[in-house]
């Protein structure tokens, strides 16, 4: 009877021990993964400051934790309870060994030793469990950290093709409000610097788009695509003369070679379509184009850009300039260098109150000839170029349309190009 009572503790207690061992390897591997998984996130969270991701990983670290915890609790527990039976249990009496009592415990099974070789496979396969089970745990943790940055790449790619989508259609709209501010200017007879559609236009939409609209006078400017129409200007002020002129007021030391490369281009090409197309020609470059002037400083110190424009029309004359929106630049080289004092008190005229004819213009200079029509002079503009922005989360798109309004007020788009 107690050897069958002692055999069945004995299979209780390792039935028991065999639980708890599963218990804690359980323990072991759910809260390592756990663990590393949190820390995989957090890890990718800093790197895309996703604070949800962020959120995430901490929820799986602080349970990996919390398993890892309970494991060292169960372990503490067992050895304590394990001390406290060793501590409780008497210790026998040792006796001298015999062979007979050698021979008996052998034959009963107590007090025999166990193979060594066997003891020494079993601890080996059970060593070997835990470092398996950590290289496919490192394997997963990599898999799913990996898994979660290519799909958080994607969604941010996504979100920002979105964005970008919203950027460009919000630009569109600016451009668009800004050929209808022209279409509806109250004075479409004359033009000058003070009107609406010279301000510029901002506005921001609920979803936190910022669009900016700016409209730029073309008239203001001389168009270098007047080379290319030999029509409607007279000789003694031609256009290849008033561009090399333009261009020596503006700082260029060989406009000479940079008006006959533009008539060469003319000539093969035809007129030119945007600045890409003078760029590319010989003598031309982005630094001239710039907001710096050629360093004389004065009203008349400026960059070519800010007295050449590119208009892309068709057209057998050429196209004339606003003498309310023109630069003095502009002026002084259409009407002769030796003309700076009339150009002065035209600029000076302008400025207290805007021609609204050509007649003012010659009364105001006391110039008759103004009235002939031989100089390319007008006092309203027909082409415009409106730039449109659209900004949000350090991304912007832009939108740009030249725009020609015609005596009715109808308007054309001549050219639209985004970025």
């Amino acid at each position: 009877m107690k050897e069958d009572h002692r055999r069945r503790n004995g299979r209780r207690h390792s039935r028991r021990r065999r639980k708890q061992k599963k218990l804690k390897m359980l323990l072991l591997i759910v809260g390592s993964l756990g663990l590393a998984i949190g820390a995989g996130a957090c890890v990718a969270a800093v790197w895309s400051r996703n604070t949800k991701l962020l959120l995430l990983g901490g929820v799986y670290g602080a349970c990996g934790s919390m398993l890892l915890f309970i494991r060292w609790v169960l372990l503490r527990l067992e050895a304590y309870v394990n001390s406290r039976r060793r501590r409780s249990r008497p210790v026998p009496f040792a006796m001298p060994a015999s062979a007979d009592s050698a021979s008996s415990g052998a034959a009963s099974g107590y007090g025999a030793e166990r193979p060594a070789e066997g003891a020494a496979g079993s601890n080996g396969e059970r060593g070997m469990v835990l470092p398996m089970v950590l290289v496919l745990l490192a394997l997963l943790i990599g898999v799913t950290v990996e898994a979660q940055l290519t799909a958080h790449r994607a969604l941010r790619q996504a979100r920002r093709n979105l964005l970008l989508t919203r950027l460009r259609l919000a630009a569109e709209d600016g451009a668009w409000q800004g050929v209808r501010l022209l279409a509806e200017d109250e004075s479409p007879s004359f033009d000058h610097a003070g009107e609406a559609w010279t301000r510029p236009v901002e506005t921001l939409s609920p979803d936190g788009i910022r669009t900016r609209t700016v409209i730029l006078d073309e008239d203001r400017c001389f168009d270098l695509n007047n080379l290319a129409r030999t029509a409607g200007i007279g000789a003694e002020y031609g256009a290849p003369r008033t561009a090399a002129a333009l261009l020596t007021l503006c700082g260029q030391a060989d406009a000479a070679s940079q008006v006959q490369s533009i008539l060469t281009h003319a000539q093969r090409n035809g007129p030119l379509l945007s600045w890409a197309d003078l760029l590319r020609l010989p003598g031309f470059s982005k630094q001239m184009f710039g907001a710096e002037g050629t360093g004389g400083g004065g009203p008349y110190d400026v960059p070519p850009g800010a007295c050449l424009t590119v208009v892309p029309v068709e057209a057998d004359r050429g196209l004339p300039v606003n003498v309310n929106t023109a630069h003095p630049n502009v002026l002084l080289a259409l009407l002769g260098a030796e003309r700076r004092s009339a150009v002065q008190r035209l600029v000076e005229r302008r400025r207290q109150q805007p021609f609204q004819s050509l007649g003012e213009v010659a009364d105001a200079l006391a110039w008759p000839a103004l009235r002939s029509g031989r100089f390319p002079l007008e006092v309203r503009s027909a082409f415009f170029a409106v730039c449109a922005t659209a900004g949000a989360e350090g991304l912007s798109r832009q939108v740009r349309a030249v725009v020609q309004r015609h005596a009715q007020g109808r308007m054309t788009v001549l050219r639209w190009a985004q970025d």
